[in-house]
């Protein structure tokens, strides 16, 4: 009975390279638009906070 070369070695499995790859560019493609995400969010708050900054006046001052 002839074996598959890779039944005791398993660093020759076949299609190993191809799944890795397919995995790497699932992880490439998902840390970009991660980052796209990340740059929007952080916008969005430096937006808020220059809004707060700039509307602070008109908020009425606590009297103690």
């Amino acid at each position: 009975m002839i074996m598959p070369h890779y039944q005791y070695d398993f660093d020759n499995v076949p299609g190993r390279e191809i799944a890795l790859a397919g995995f790497l560019l699932a992880f490439k493609s998902f840390s970009s638009g991660f980052y796209r995400i990340l740059h929007e969010a952080v916008a969005i708050v430096f937006q808020r906070i220059i809004d707060i900054v700039s509307l602070y006046h008109l908020f009425p001052r606590s009297v103690s």
